[in-house]
């Protein structure tokens, strides 16, 4: 077991799992957290990103948790699995408690079957909402305002 006393506190702290993904080019790793972590050891680092990829947590952070920015990535709470382990979206339950908590989301256009109504759903229900859509880029959502990623480098 580690020593928590020897550890370093960090400023970004990732929670999730990381995948196999099976892609028609073959294997690749997956996850939000194999992106975007080494690490999940610090309750009290200024970012903490929940990144599921199976429903395997819940997606309200426990109150002994205090970032500055909390962070979701929720594709692993709009999935599930049939009896041959085929992945589909469905509805997140119980989205709006996180939705309100997070100062950014991020999902993919994908994640929502392109339901424009889920995304300004999202979108009104937090900070920062990033829509990533393959190779056409990303589109955010912030303050009311909706930006696709060639106007954000326009932000000044």
């Amino acid at each position: 077991m580690l020593n928590p006393v020897s550890l370093e506190p960090v400023d970004y702290l990732v929670i999730g799992h990381v995948a196999h993904d099976l892609t028609p080019e073959g294997p690749r790793l997956g996850g939000t957290a194999a992106y975007s972590a080494l690490t999940e050891l610090w309750r009290y680092a200024a970012i903490i990103h929940l990144g599921p990829i199976a429903n395997e947590m819940d997606s309200v952070l426990p109150k002994s948790f205090a970032p500055t920015l909390f962070g979701i990535t929720p594709q692993g709470w709009m999935r599930q699995w049939d009896a041959e382990n085929r992945v589909s979206s469905r509805e997140w339950m119980d989205a709006e408690p996180a939705l309100s908590k997070a100062g950014a989301v991020v999902i993919s256009r994908e994640d929502v079957n392109g339901d424009d109504e889920v995304i300004e759903q999202m979108a009104h229900q937090t900070h920062v909402l990033a829509v990533t859509e393959s190779a056409a880029g990303c589109v955010l959502y912030w303050h009311g305002d909706r930006r696709r990623d060639q106007q954000l480098m326009n932000i000044s």
